[in-house]
């Protein structure tokens, strides 16, 4: 069958050409001029959860949104609130207020809380000091509109509403740093941008340049390695013509089937095309090795092309299955960038079996391509002399084998255990970048910059928000929650309603505690300045809630998510009769994205494993055969998570897709191993020369796309981005982890099962005798 599909190929090449070249250069012209990154980091919010529904419900009833931070910092050393620097603030504060998306900026010029004092300009400097020591004695201000030592002033800038489906934020933060820029001429400041959606615009365009970095970077490689071991000119241009075709088609498809309103890549999807580079590029390499095998035993350029697509066929068939069914098993992930990524990472594996399997050989037959270029013999030397080792190792050393293996998985597993979830997006940028910069800048002057929110609400119709010893034992938590030595360091004031108050009482020099207010008269302040109160995002339109913000100096989730069990024991522990409380926000809602992942990678490793197992043990037609090949390659997989454990790598949006892509990519080799065995074994071989055979033949295919994907995953350690460069290691270890396991285990399992077998059969034997 496979050799009349071979042969009917051969003879009809130029008419399966010209509908395939036709619809190939449409997918790559779709895919270049659509080539385009989506910036907004909000594709990675999951609408469906808990904390999205929160959140939105704030942002409907209280107006809060994303804000970001202006600190502003006079070099010499003055009080920031002197005559000149006011006029600055006061400047950017107007420049600010005309952006489009803006909804309104508090800063110490134009206050959002009416306090005498601050409603007017300093005039002298004895003007300034009584406004600086206003500031840092107000709760309400100090830590966010200005800093403890008086010397750096902030500028909140709150951001229009918006969770999904636009990119205003992006928009937005970029008219901000042109501001800033076209006030950088005064030397005396120092000016800083920044806040969470600061932090998630610079991402993609640090992703964009590794992205084009790294194809350039995969395809030097695979060109590179081409050359080396085959050393002609026309294969290796075929070969990088089928590989950078695949990665281009799959994202032109990506461009269609997402439309015009999304662009085809995004933070999670950016490294697809290379990714796809180096995966095509082990099957082209396992096809071209094998033609250069049957090219020598056979009487024609023709036939060793039929030979190569009967021997090839199958193997790569279902190595690109086992791959497809990897990737697919990440598609049960509620974030849809990792969805389409699984997704489309399966399509473009397929992609490269069919482009690869019939267009070599029609390419290589039209442009007449002979291997008739010099063998690299100290290379083909130092690559038999690896493979020569490896099979007299798992010939004399099986046991030392087994052992060894099992030491390892059981530091792995030990490693696994110490795996933490941690998704903190300052860490993606270089250390150095002028982002990363104003993030430290803002968190050591001023209190924060994102916001976690306590809405409380009152159950039925109690009232109890204006009751005087509600709210102060309210305000008791707010500082609770401050003095809390278990979350120095991760966050900085808390603000709402009592706090209004009490700066209200101060302002007219009343010092005391809100509970010696009486209620009538709490009740009539807070009635004369309820709409006040609603401009401030501090209460809800019938004032049967209210909002707490506390201001975070992190962006990583787990401290984020300690930070909210922390809070939620200390609400838990006061006494709010009458109230209910809910913990959102949007570092909540990224928090609960990262932790969410522990259970997706649960569920895509063993997705991945049944799916991958299932297809073994129907291309083997055997139980035991389909189990055995699966045992090489769970040792890589834990050998990656357990790396990440003891090393200290989290689990990340990024890392979150390793285990299952790494079993999929892993078990490609163990298949032509397993195939070639099972020929050597139907020859008439025993089980140990079937190995030693296999391992000299297969193998050396084995070593070289093993060899390939190592260093295309290795051109990722030179990423900025420090998710990259852990993505990169994992890979790196899990494919030669993979390679190791092919050569020296696998060999051990496939003996020892066919030893079984074949002791079964002569006792069956004796039995019947």
């Amino acid at each position: 069958m496979l050799q009349r599909i071979a042969h009917y190929t051969l003879r009809h090449k130029l008419l399966i050409l010209l509908p395939v070249a036709l619809l190939v250069s449409f997918l790559v012209y779709q895919g270049v001029t659509s080539w385009a990154i989506e910036g907004s980091s909000k594709l990675l919010i999951n609408d469906d959860s808990v904390a999205y529904r929160d959140l939105v419900g704030v942002l409907e009833d209280f107006g809060a949104s994303d804000f970001v931070v202006v600190a502003i910092r006079h070099r010499g050393g003055d009080l920031i609130t002197e005559p000149a620097h006011y006029a600055l603030v006061a400047d950017l504060t107007k420049d600010f207020e005309k952006i489009k998306y803006v909804d309104h900026v508090v800063s110490f010029s134009s206050p959002r809380v009416p306090l005498p004092s601050v409603t007017r300009p300093p005039a002298t400097a004895q003007d300034a000091q009584v406004l600086a020591d206003t500031l840092r004695a107000t709760p309400i201000y100090t830590g966010e509109l200005i800093s403890k030592d008086a010397r750096t002033a902030g500028i909140i800038i709150v951001l229009t509403k918006e969770l999904k489906g636009s990119s205003h934020t992006e928009q937005t933060v970029g008219t901000l740093k042109e501001i800033l820029d076209g006030h950088s001429a005064r030397a005396e400041y120092e000016m800083h941008l920044a806040g969470l959606q600061v932090l998630l615009k610079s991402v993609p365009e640090y992703v964009k340049n590794d992205g084009i970095f790294f194809m350039s970077c995969s395809l030097a490689v695979g060109t590179l390695f081409l050359w080396f071991f085959f050393g002609n000119a026309k294969v290796l241009l075929v070969c990088i013509v089928i590989v950078l075709t695949n990665a281009l088609s799959i994202v032109g498809v990506l461009s269609l089937v997402l439309g015009p309103t999304r662009r085809p890549l995004n933070v999670i999807t950016m490294s697809l095309p290379s990714l796809l580079i180096t995966l095509c590029l082990a099957v082209v390499i396992h096809i071209v090795t094998t033609y250069y095998q049957q090219f020598r035993t056979s009487p024609s350029r023709t036939e060793a092309l039929v030979r190569t697509f009967q021997e090839m066929f199958f193997p790569c068939l279902v190595t690109s299955i086992t791959t497809a069914a990897g990737f697919c098993s990440i598609a049960v992930s509620a974030i849809e960038p990792v969805v389409e990524y699984g997704l489309f990472a399966a399509v473009g594996v397929l992609s490269a079996f069919a482009l690869s399997i019939f267009l070599i050989p029609i390419l290589f037959d039209l442009l007449r391509i002979k291997p008739d270029a010099p063998e690299r013999r100290w290379l083909g030397m130092l690559v038999g002399r690896f493979l020569f080792a490896a099979s007299r190792i798992q010939e004399r050393h099986g046991v030392l084998i087994v052992v060894i293996s099992v030491a390892i998985l059981t530091l792995a597993a030990i490693g696994i255990t110490r795996i933490t979830v941690d998704s903190d997006i300052s860490t993606y940028l270089d250390p150095k970048s002028d982002t990363v910069i104003a993030e430290s800048f803002v968190r050591e002057h001023l209190s924060g910059t994102s916001n976690l929110l306590i809405r409380v609400d009152e159950s039925g119709t109690s009232g109890a928000l204006r009751k005087a010893a509600t709210l102060q034992a309210l305000y008791d938590v707010e500082r609770a929650i401050e003095s809390d030595p278990a979350l120095a360091g991760q966050v900085g004031d808390c603000v709402s309603l009592p706090d209004y108050i009490k700066a209200r009482l101060r302002s007219i020099g009343i010092p005391t505690d809100i509970a010696n207010i009486p209620d009538d008269k709490l009740a009539d302040e807070l009635a004369a300045n309820r709409q006040k109160l609603r401009e401030m995002g501090l209460i809800n339109n019938g004032f049967t809630g209210l909002l707490v913000r506390i201001s975070l100096k992190t962006v990583s989730t787990r401290e984020v998510e300690q930070t909210i069990q922390a809070v939620k024991k200390h609400l838990d522990a006061a006494s709010l009769p009458g109230l209910t409380y809910t913990v959102s926000g949007v570092p909540a809602l990224y928090s609960e994205v990262a932790f969410s992942l522990t259970g997706e990678q649960q569920k895509s490793i063993a997705a991945a494993f049944l799916a991958i197992c299932v297809v073994m043990t129907l291309v083997l037609r055997s139980i035991r055969l389909g189990i055995a090949s699966m045992i090489p390659n769970l040792i890589p997989v834990a050998m990656t998570l357990g790396l990440m454990g003891w090393i200290g790598i989290a689990l990340n949006t990024s890392t979150s897709m390793i285990a299952a892509v790494s079993l999929g990519v892993a078990v490609d080799d163990t298949i032509h191993f397993i195939l070639r065995y099972r020929r050597e074994m139907a020859a008439g071989a025993t089980p140990d020369q079937a190995t030693v055979n296999t391992i000299l033949t297969t193998g050396r295919a084995i070593v070289t796309t093993s060899m390939v994907l190592i260093c295309g995953m290795l051109v990722l350690t030179t990423s900025s981005m420090t998710v990259v460069v852990h993505f990169g290691i994992l890979m790196a270890t899990t494919m030669l982890s993979a390679l190791i396991g092919d050569l020296f285990l696998l060999p051990v399992c496939l003996k020892r099962i066919d030893g079984r077998v074949a002791a079964d059969h002569e006792i069956a034997e004796c039995d019947v005798a």
